[in-house]
């Protein structure tokens, strides 16, 4: 099995080092899945206030370098690592990007997309719409899939049974985050316990 970001603390890591990390996990996630890759996946140094970008005619994603961010060493005021529900890393948006991709090419239906809007257990606090959602159920099904179906089973379950897509990583969610900082850990379990009450 391989540990694309959590095979060395992903906190020694450039901006870029982490982009081709991200980029080998999206390729490998589309090959087991039968996906066509997107036709271009680039780095940009343009300034931009957007993070990342997905062209739906090209069917190209674009980051902008200089709008990601590093993995988070001390959580506070900024929770960003991959693989965690705050990930605005290389390798979290580059696997947003590519839900929105999955979405072109696998044409899905509103119905589908609607189940996100419904759901009213936010996995992540950008959310705006359902293709958003649906992006952000896709950044954690790719990068942490055990992550995200503690926070939400039905659209891990979606994601498993209507469209039949695999994860890619399927290493339990403490592996996937063993570099992340306590707090963290913390944060996951304490969701665990309330979810079992």
């Amino acid at each position: 099995m391989k540990k694309y970001f959590y095979q060395d603390d992903t906190l020694t890591y450039t901006k870029e080092e982490l982009f081709n990390i991200g980029l080998e996990l999206v390729k490998d996630f589309c090959h087991l899945n039968n996906i066509p890759e997107p036709n271009s996946i680039k780095l940009s140094k343009a300034k931009c206030s957007w993070r990342g970008v997905y062209y739906y005619d090209s069917k190209s994603i674009v980051l902008y370098e200089n709008s990601i961010k590093q993995p988070t060493k001390i959580p506070g005021y900024k929770w960003s690592f991959p693989g965690y529900k705050a990930d605005i890393t290389p390798i979290g948006v580059i696997s947003h990007e590519l839900g929105h991709h999955i979405e072109n090419i696998l044409k899905i239906k509103c119905n589908i997309l609607r189940k996100f809007a419904i759901d009213k257990k936010r996995i992540s606090s950008y959310e705006p719409s359902a293709e958003e959602a649906f992006a952000e159920t896709m950044r954690l099904f790719i990068t942490n899939p055990t992550f995200l179906k503690i926070l939400s089973p039905e659209r891990y379950n979606i994601l498993i049974n209507d469209l039949k897509l695999k994860p890619i990583i399927t290493d339990n969610w403490d592996e996937v985050l063993k570099y992340a900082h306590k707090k963290h850990i913390i944060a996951i379990e304490n969701r665990i316990n309330k979810s079992k009450k």
